[in-house]
């Protein structure tokens, strides 16, 4: 059984701020329980144990040349999705990621 890096962007707006964001990865944890299973080793953010919140650590493209570096250094398998501030094509939001096995 191998592991797979997950990353996806979530727009900040007047609805997704860093007051709601948690919640908002929660029911994304659960929409893909209810369409991956709840068996284990989807690779999805199904697998994920919970959510933390690293605002703190900002994803910067300079600094990091692949995304995945950066997440094998804020996320574990078998841990929490993590959810980092960054942008992306100019736009400012969120990175929801984790390492899922897969």
């Amino acid at each position: 059984m191998g592991a797979v890096v997950n990353i996806e962007f979530v727009p900040k707006t007047d609805k997704i701020t860093d007051t709601t964001i948690k919640s908002i990865v929660k029911d994304m944890i659960s929409l893909a329980s209810s369409s991956y299973g709840q068996e284990g080793y989807t690779g999805t953010i199904a697998e994920a144990n919970g959510v933390t919140l690293e605002l703190a650590h900002i994803y910067d493209p300079d600094k990091w040349v692949f995304f995945e570096d950066f997440v094998n250094k804020v996320a574990e398998k078998w841990g929490p999705a993590v959810v980092v501030s960054g942008r992306q094509n100019g736009e400012t939001g969120y990175f929801v990621c984790g390492v899922y096995s897969s």
